[in-house]
């Protein structure tokens, strides 16, 4: 029940957005209104966890009202915008990070931690202001007092920087809603790691087990190792879930076994990441593209199946997805001869696109992979485009009506930073480096 309430909110909130927007951020409403509908389905998902059948019952009636309201928002608002599930097209830009990343934040991401001025300093040794990232958080992003003159509550406002110092983190991070425009900033891949092992057969959701959940808009992780360290055998356990807006997650490791990466919703961008997993490793109903990242396939347990994606998409006026953009897809050394999958359909609707990248030969020849017998096969879209190594050869390549393995050159540019994320609107302020078209 815990992960619906705090859906319920985040809802309320992107309803709100949407309503004050409108027609001013067409863009914006179409993602916030998939993000709310997004949140009934994690709370569907969340419920089968609750034990008394009554009250599960009663909760799913309401959520399925709820989940019926804003599909029919979003239908009516894509009829008004001429299209559905996509974002109004960009001009093509070579910019070092997606427009709507400001300058200031441009410059967090580019330069080196050693050169920035935190607003909070985490260390294990007791040199910094905190001890602990969840404790550093909180301090920076508590709402001033009512009498303060900037009081806005909430934690809203400018870039709250916190510096963790190299060292292991054992603990799980969660940044909320309310806790907006928030960077960790680590000392490098591997040298600052936060670890956490939550997991479903540890009593949690799989909302619930992430190490770090982000759900704060702004959100921007770099230099970092997040990892959780339940294992192959404890099932769901996820590493990263971020369902903040307007997202950057750079240089950083995200390491687990299933469900490692969860981009749950609104829109995204990872670059220069390591990610690694084995069942359904990168999963969720954000708009999110991938871009410059390594993404390897470890062994998965007996009886298990390697499958890198499985997109979340449950309407077809989401203007979600995932777009794996010039990355490389290889097996881990313990992977062994298990062959690996693109994707599945986690929902009707699912959308994964992979484009000008390396594939190497762990990939199977049919591509892809069922989720449980015709299900989604007709109304899901995979694609490919331009892609390179001994695992992008696409003649033995499942045929299902939704799997389009040469994509043109038009369609594939849908799904670029500049068009599918608005990315230029919104990243150049980061500093992140990026490709803006293919």
């Amino acid at each position: 029940m815990d992960d619906c309430a705090e859906l319920l909110d985040i809802s309320l909130d992107q309803l709100h957005d949407a309503l004050a927007a409108g027609a001013g951020d067409a863009a914006g409403v179409t993602t916030w209104l998939s993000a709310a509908l997004t949140n009934q389905g994690t709370c569907g998902d969340s419920l089968a966890a609750v034990p008394d059948p009554a009250a599960r019952s009663a909760v799913r009636a309401r959520v399925a009202a709820l989940e019926q309201f804003i599909g029919t928002a979003l239908a009516l608002h894509a009829k008004l915008n001429g299209g559905s599930g996509s974002s109004s097209p960009a001009p093509p830009n070579r910019a070092a990070f997606p427009s709507w990343v400001t300058m200031h934040d441009r410059h967090l991401i580019s330069s080196p931690a050693s050169t920035i001025a935190p607003d909070a300093v985490v260390a294990l040794d007791g040199s910094g202001t905190h001890t602990s990232i969840s404790d550093a958080i909180a301090a920076m992003t508590a709402p001033p007092p009512a009498h303060h003159p900037t009081a806005s509550g909430g934690g809203a406002g400018s870039r709250k920087v916190i510096y963790v110092k190299a060292g292991r983190y054992e603990e799980s991070v969660s940044i909320t809603s309310k806790q907006k425009n928030v960077m960790l900033l680590g000392d490098g891949k591997g040298k600052t790691v936060i670890s956490g092992h939550r997991s479903v057969a540890g009593g949690y959701t799989t909302y619930a087990s992430a190490t770090v959940a982000a759900m704060g808009s702004g959100f921007i992780a770099k230099g970092l190792t997040i990892v959780n360290s339940a294992g192959p055998g404890k099932g769901q356990a996820v590493a990263l879930r971020v369902g903040g807006d307007l997202s950057v997650v750079y240089n950083c490791g995200i390491e687990a076994y299933q469900d490692t990466l969860y981009v749950h919703s609104n829109r995204q961008f990872f670059a220069a990441d390591d990610i690694s997993g084995t069942v359904d490793f990168i999963f969720g109903n954000a708009a999110a593209v991938i871009q410059g990242c390594e993404i390897r396939a470890r062994r998965p347990s007996p009886g298990q199946e390697d499958t890198v994606t499985a997109q979340g998409r449950s309407d077809p006026n989401q203007n979600t997805g995932i777009s794996i953009h010039r990355c490389r897809i290889t097996g881990a050394p313990d992977l062994g001869g298990t062959p690996v999958y693109l994707g599945r359909p986690w929902r009707r609707y699912s959308r994964t696109v992979v484009m000008g990248t390396f594939l190497d030969r762990s990939i199977a020849p049919a591509g892809w992979l069922e989720w449980s017998g015709q299900f989604g096969l007709s109304t899901l879209y995979y694609g490919e485009y331009g892609n390179t190594g001994p695992g992008a050869v696409t003649r033995r390549r499942v045929t299902w009506s939704g799997v389009h393995t040469s994509m043109s050159t038009s369609d594939a540019t849908r799904f670029t930073v500049a068009n599918f994320i608005v990315g230029d609107a919104w990243l150049p302020a980061t500093g992140v480096t990026y490709t803006s078209g293919l």
